[in-house]
C-alpha cells in the first residue's frame, strides 16, 4: 500500500512542483504568521522584553472595558452593515436586471466605482461634508432653517461611520447578485407568469431560493469584511469620541503597533479570528444549499 502511494506521488511530481511556489508563499505569509500569532498571544511580548504569560493576556482583555466596548462596537457594525448591505444590494440588483445588458453594465460600473476609489480621498470628502462647523450637509440644512447636526457625536458616530461604510461597500454585492440573477433561467419566470404570479411573488418564490448560494457568499464575505474594518475608521474617527467607534482591529493596531504590546495584540487577533470563524461556520450551517443551475 505504501509503495503504491509513493508511486502515485512520483507520478504526480511535476504537479507538486507547479503548486510549490504558491504553497511556499501561503506557508511563509499566511500559515506561519497565524501560528506565530497564536504562540505570541501566550507571551508578555514588548519592545524590551518577552516572557511566558500563559492566559494572562486573555484574562486582562476580558476585564478591559475598552476592549469589551470595542467588541460591542464591532458586533453592532456587523449587525447593522451586513443585513442592510444584503437588502439594498439585492433590491438594486433586481431593479438593474430589468434593464438591457448595456445599461446593466453601466449601472454596475457606477456602483463599483467607490470600491476602487482611494479610501483616504473618500474619507476626507465625507469629513468635509458632515463637518459640524463648515460642512456641506449643515450648510444645506441651514438653508431650510434647520440647526447644525453633529453626526460625529458620541451617540451618532458609530451609526454615521457604519452608514458611510455601507455606501462604499455596495458595489461588489450588487455586481455579484446582478450576475447571479442573469444566470437564472428565464423559463422559470415565464412559467410563474402563466400561473398568475405577481412581480414580488416571482422574486420571493424563484429569485431568493435560486440566489441562495450567491447570498451566502455575499453574507459571509461581508461579515468578514465588517469584522476587519480598519482604514476608514482610523482615518475618519480614530476610534473616537471616547471609544464610541473603536473596533477590535483598530484596538489591535493601537495595542501592538503603537503601544508595542505584541502579546495583547496577538491575543486580540486570536479572539477576533475565533469570532469570525464561529460566525462564518454558523452562516454556512444555516444557509447552505444544494441548488445548482
Amino acid at each position: 500500500m505504501l509503495k503504491k502511494e509513493f508511486a502515485l506521488l512520483y507520478k504526480e511530481r511535476y504537479g507538486y512542483l507547479f503548486v510549490a511556489p504558491a504553497l511556499l508563499f501561503f506557508t511563509l505569509f499566511y500559515l506561519y504568521p497565524i501560528v506565530d500569532a497564536v504562540r505570541t498571544s501566550f507571551y508578555s511580548y514588548t519592545y524590551y522584553s518577552s516572557g511566558w504569560a500563559g492566559l494572562d493576556n486573555y484574562q486582562s482583555l476580558l476585564q478591559d472595558d475598552v476592549f469589551l466596548k470595542s467588541v460591542k462596537n464591532t458586533l453592532l457594525i456587523v449587525l447593522m452593515l451586513v443585513p442592510a448591505s444584503l437588502i439594498i444590494s439585492l433590491l438594486t440588483a433586481i431593479i438593474v436586471s430589468l434593464f438591457k445588458e448595456k445599461m446593466q453594465s453601466l449601472f454596475k460600473a457606477v456602483f463599483y466605482i467607490p470600491a476602487v476609489t482611494s479610501i483616504v480621498s473618500i474619507t476626507f470628502m465625507w469629513q468635509y461634508m458632515i463637518n459640524y462647523d463648515f460642512g456641506l450637509l449643515n450648510y444645506v440644512l441651514s438653508l431650510f432653517g434647520i440647526g447644525p447636526l453633529n453626526l460625529l457625536s458620541y451617540d451618532l458616530a458609530l451609526f454615521t461611520t457604519t452608514g458611510i461604510v455601507l455606501m462604499l461597500g455596495l458595489g461588489a454585492p450588487i455586481v455579484i447578485l446582478t450576475a447571479a440573477l442573469g444566470g437564472i433561467p428565464a423559463s422559470y419566470y415565464e412559467a410563474a407568469e402563466l400561473d398568475g404570479a405577481s412581480f414580488w411573488r416571482k422574486h420571493v418564490s424563484i429569485t431568493l431560493p435560486m440566489l441562495k448560494p450567491s447570498i451566502l457568499y455575499v453574507v459571509v464575505t461581508g461579515t468578514i469584511a465588517a469584522f476587519q474594518l480598519f482604514a476608514i475608521i482610523l482615518l475618519f474617527t480614530a476610534g473616537g469620541p471616547h471609544y464610541a467607534t473603536s473596533t477590535i482591529l483598530l484596538l489591535l493596531y493601537q495595542e501592538a503597533f503603537v503601544n508595542g504590546d505584541y502579546g495583547r495584540g496577538s491575543a486580540m487577533a486570536v479572539i477576533l479570528s475565533l469570532i469570525i470563524v464561529t460566525i462564518a461556520w454558523l452562516q454556512f450551517k444555516f444557509m447552505k444549499t444544494d441548488i445548482e443551475y
